[in-house]
């Protein structure tokens, strides 16, 4: 997935040097999943977090089965757009 701040292309240098003392059946927790571009090339048990909770919850649900809205159009969009950019802008206000 394309994602900003998205470690893809970094991520056959970085998963060697973080995975290198890594146990057999160790946990590997992403603190900063993204979109997922690391944790989806670790072999065993993984655990994905990320501070932004509607993308977890994207990443829930797609592994749920869960129907999604098919059609989107860019009214919808845009409006949901704005009101997530609202609440991130508060949320950092000062």
């Amino acid at each position: 997935m394309k994602y900003m701040g998205s470690k893809n292309r970094f991520a056959k240098e970085l998963l060697p040097i973080i995975l290198k003392d890594r146990k057999l059946d160790q946990w590997y927790v992403e603190p900063f999943s993204g979109g997922c571009n690391m944790i989806d090339k670790v072999q065993g048990r993984r655990l994905a977090s990320d501070k932004n909770e509607y993308l977890m919850e994207m990443w829930y649900d797609l592994t749920q089965d869960h129907m999604f809205i098919e059609d989107i159009d860019k009214d919808r969009y845009n409006r949901a757009r704005t009101e997530f950019n609202n609440d991130i802008n508060e949320e950092f206000t000062m």
